[in-house]
């Protein structure tokens, strides 16, 4: 089953998970030009702000059925039975996709690319999520763990293309508003 919510208020799936230990945060302001394009050199730390625009849910549930059956894992239990409804959701094998438009600043005004992160539950609501970041003059691509249920979350930065090819580090995001989130690149 899939539920798609334009407009919808990101979950607060934005989860803080600690990433890397000793990872050195450089305080730089952003560079942006009159094109508002996003200038990054090693070492630097960005900052930009999302606001979603496109939620949608696959839930997965319909597809245990295929699993009753000669299932190698043991007896198998539905989700009914157990007393679980979708509202206590996510479940393991559920995914969610998450799409946002990323700013120059927190008034929302200067668009400067946009964000899709794509996540694979498993147990206790955590989730592995992928993420790239289309900004103008190129894409950041990251990766990393969170939980649906917390405020803030961290993911490593894992490569990039353009003006960010090669580019490793990490991105901190913290809520600011009612659905937006602070971004804080700090790229190696």
């Amino acid at each position: 089953m899939i539920f798609i919510r334009k407009g919808a208020l990101v979950p607060s799936f934005v989860a803080a998970i600690a990433l890397f230990a000793g990872v050195a945060e450089v305080s730089l302001s952003v560079v942006s030009d009159a094109s508002g394009s996003v200038a990054a050199q090693a070492g630097e730390r960005i900052v930009l702000y999302s606001d979603p625009i496109h939620e949608a849910y696959v839930a997965n549930a319909d597809d245990e059925e295929r699993g009753a059956v000669s299932n190698p894992f043991g007896v198998h239990l539905s989700r009914a039975a157990a007393g679980l409804t979708a509202t206590k959701g996510p479940y393991a094998g559920d995914e969610a996709v998450f799409s946002f438009n990323v700013y120059a600043s927190s008034s929302l005004n200067t668009k400067v690319g946009s964000a899709v992160y794509t996540c694979q539950y498993y147990f206790d609501k955590n989730a592995f999520c992928d993420v790239s970041f289309q900004l103008k003059g190129g894409t950041l691509i990251g990766a990393g763990t969170l939980n649906f249920d917390a405020k803030k979350f961290g993911l490593a930065i894992t490569g990039g293309y353009g003006k960010y090819g090669g580019a490793t580090g990490d991105v901190q995001a913290t809520p600011v508003g009612k659905t937006s989130q602070r971004l804080a690149f700090t790229l190696d």
